[in-house]
């Protein structure tokens, strides 16, 4: 009864180190999703970093130029429309629409040049994400193959303790 105790003992330990070694490849397989996400982000920035300083000055310039025509055009084309002698609200419905069809063009203009960062983010983390995943999945279906035919082995061998 001693021997069979400590094989079902053994049988418990060994299970216990074969979990345990999941969890650790669980835990690598994440750590290495974070590292090689770090490393291709940095990668795509320093390869790209002409292009992504572009599309910054550009939006840059861009909120520069709205800015300016809040601030001075459109006082100057209120001011011409008033010594035109424009009635007031024929000058507020102008404004208005000048005002909109600016915004409008300059956001089209925004669209044009923006970068949605996080969509690129996104992908290559989802890709990476696909690609570990699939590792470990890998490696569990392994892990269960060995143990299946250990059982196998061990049934076909001699009576398993415990199993009637």
């Amino acid at each position: 009864m001693a021997n069979q105790s400590e094989q079902v003992l053994n049988q418990l330990l060994q299970f216990e180190e074969k979990r345990l070694k999941m969890l650790k490849n669980v835990e690598e397989a994440r750590l290495e999703l974070h590292h090689n996400y770090a490393e291709k982000r940095a990668k795509l920035l320093s390869e790209n970093k002409e292009t992504f300083s572009w599309l910054l000055d550009s939006l840059s310039e861009l909120r520069k130029e709205r800015i300016n025509f809040q601030k001075k055009a459109i006082s100057e084309i209120n001011d011409a429309l008033l010594d035109s002698k424009v009635p007031e609200d024929l000058t507020k419905e102008w404004l208005h629409l000048i005002t909109k069809l600016y915004h409008s063009d300059v956001s089209v203009a925004q669209k044009m040049v923006s970068v949605d960062f996080e969509e690129i983010d996104d992908q290559a983390f989802d890709s990476l994400k696909e690609v570990i995943e699939n590792k470990l999945y890998s490696d569990i279906n392994d892990h269960v193959q060995a143990i299946k035919e250990e059982i196998s082995t061990e049934e076909d061998g001699h009576q398993v303790p415990g199993v009637d």
